[in-house]
């Protein structure tokens, strides 16, 4: 009971203490910054708002980007897609919803997100099965610092980028496999169909944040390395649309060259495979052989 304790008191103090930031500082009374957004109206016209006034949904112990990243990567998508959806106008509202919330899936799959504050990080764990995350047992644990890294296109030290990459690519093509024959069956719900494809999606985004991946400074933009979590001082940077504005533009468009493949009326799984494999996921090559690195904590993360 008293470790139980200690646990809960470390998540108030780390719900307490990121709500003060280099950036800004939170009245957690009225649940608003006392300074405006370091992104300035990225998240809508009121620049002091915390989590677009849904902190019981998101998180944003920066300031910065929130999970609503994925989210807002999602609805540009969609603004690029231009052909006849399967789901239909009708549908068409409640398949972004559901894209939209299978795309931030893979960053809480134990539930609501907690915060807890070890050291000089804030760790963002979910509630369900707290002590098991101390131990490395839920998913939640798994995705950040063991064997579904790949989750967030990461990896750990010794694993086979390949095998990341095919593991992506797999779980994308499968859901648009399932996709396009439950989009036949009529009783099938529009916001389920877009929260099936939005969780691989949530992974192609991550392919593109500096501090997820290397890529290559070149037209292809192949990727050079995937990046280690625990071996990062500030993971965070990365994942910054301000910092990175280029790089989120890159995850937009490549959603939307997915859905586009997948979601319209003419689907070809080649092609899609095509796609993932040689274009958005292509891995670094030296005389016919993938050297793309694994392992490694990113000059730009390293503790």
């Amino acid at each position: 009971m008293k470790n139980v304790s200690k646990l809960l008191m470390l998540a108030v103090l780390g719900l307490i203490l990121s709500t003060t930031t280099a950036d800004a500082m939170l009245d957690y009374q009225t649940g608003r910054w006392l300074s405006q957004d370091p992104l300035g109206y990225v998240d809508g016209v009121n620049s002091y708002q915390y989590t677009n006034s849904n902190p019981t949904r998101y998180i944003d112990p920066s300031g910065l980007w929130s999970l609503k990243g994925h989210e807002q990567i999602i609805d540009k998508a969609m603004e690029q897609v231009d052909c006849e959806l399967k789901c239909g106008k009708e549908g068409l509202k409640d398949f972004q919803k559901g894209l939209r919330k299978g795309a931030v899936q893979p960053d809480k799959p134990g539930g609501k997100p907690a915060l807890i504050w070890i050291g000089a990080n804030v760790y963002v764990w979910g509630w369900t099965g707290l002590m098991d995350n101390i131990y490395g047992k839920t998913k939640t644990y798994k995705s950040h610092w063991g064997e579904y890294a790949w989750w967030h296109a990461m990896s750990n030290v010794g694993d086979d980028p390949v095998v990341i990459r095919n593991e992506i690519a797999a779980e994308l093509i499968l859901a648009a496999r399932e996709f396009n024959s439950d989009c036949d069956d009529n009783e099938t719900d529009c916001k389920d169909l877009g929260k099936l494809l939005g969780r691989p999606l949530h992974m192609i985004m991550d392919s593109y944040s500096p501090s997820h991946t290397q890529r290559a400074n070149t037209e292809d933009r192949v990727i050079e390395a995937f990046l280690t979590y625990e071996l990062q001082k500030n993971h965070s940077d990365g994942d910054d649309p301000k910092k990175n504005p280029k790089e989120f533009q890159e995850a937009v468009d490549a959603t939307a060259k997915l859905l586009s493949a997948i979601a319209c009326n003419d689907f070809k799984e080649s092609e899609l495979r095509n796609v993932i494999l040689n274009e958005i996921l292509a891995l670094k090559e030296e005389n016919g052989k993938v050297v793309t690195k694994t392992g490694v904590p990113g000059v730009k993360y390293k503790k």
